[in-house]
């Protein structure tokens, strides 16, 4: 399974909630699904140092980092164009590669969206922003541009409020295959009820 993560708020995934204790949602769902006895690889977008790159354009100088779920395995960095052949042969040998996406708007980020099985929102109801919907909603059409039956699980950290209540509603109006998921309670809880949202539809449907 290719399973994208996606921050919706233009920061990190690694939010209060799980930074301290698993190092970022990814990391956590990651961990999670090896523990399971599965094979995984967390693929990691690095944001441009700015300075280094005012030159230059960071679309073409964007790295990432990869990191095999299990003892004693370290990360390393490999830049885009090595990326997708690196990711071609790891495919053959994992079971799943987690993507943690900070700028999806790149050409590479696009092509892995693309090819996911499923994409994730991690939503911050009270940072949401007009512009921040509309590049979402520009990421996930332009995904499913290649795939039109491609999922979107949208998790909210406050889905009762009238922000997030309007929210919901919204993207259920604009987009088709979608779920919500409540995310507010202890990371233990709230991991919980994401990786079965996530993991368990996929083994039923043996992706």
């Amino acid at each position: 399974m290719l399973l994208s993560l996606v921050s919706a708020c233009g920061a990190s995934l690694h939010t209060s909630q799980y930074a301290s204790q698993y190092g970022g949602l990814a990391a956590a769902i990651a961990q999670r699904r090896a523990l399971a006895g599965r094979n995984v690889l967390l693929l990691t977008q690095c944001m441009p140092d700015k300075q280094a790159n005012q030159y230059k354009n960071p679309a073409e100088n964007r790295m990432w980092q990869t990191r095999e779920m299990k003892i004693a395995a370290t990360s390393r960095t490999v830049n885009s164009e090595a990326l997708m052949a690196e990711l071609a042969i790891a495919r053959q040998s994992t079971c799943d590669v987690i993507l943690e996406l900070q700028q999806a708007h790149t050409d590479v980020a696009l092509h892995l969206l693309a090819e996911s099985h499923m994409l994730v929102f991690y939503i911050q109801t009270a940072l949401w922003k007009r512009d921040r919907h509309t590049r979402m909603m520009q990421c996930i059409r332009a995904a499913r541009e290649k795939n039109q039956s491609l999922p979107v699980l949208f998790i909210l950290d406050d889905i009762n409020s009238k922000t997030g209540q309007d929210l919901v509603n919204k993207l259920a109006r604009q987009l088709h295959d979608v779920r919500f998921l409540l995310a507010n309670t202890s990371a233990d809880l709230a991991l919980a009820s994401i990786y079965k949202s996530i993991f368990l539809p996929a083994a039923l449907q043996s992706i």
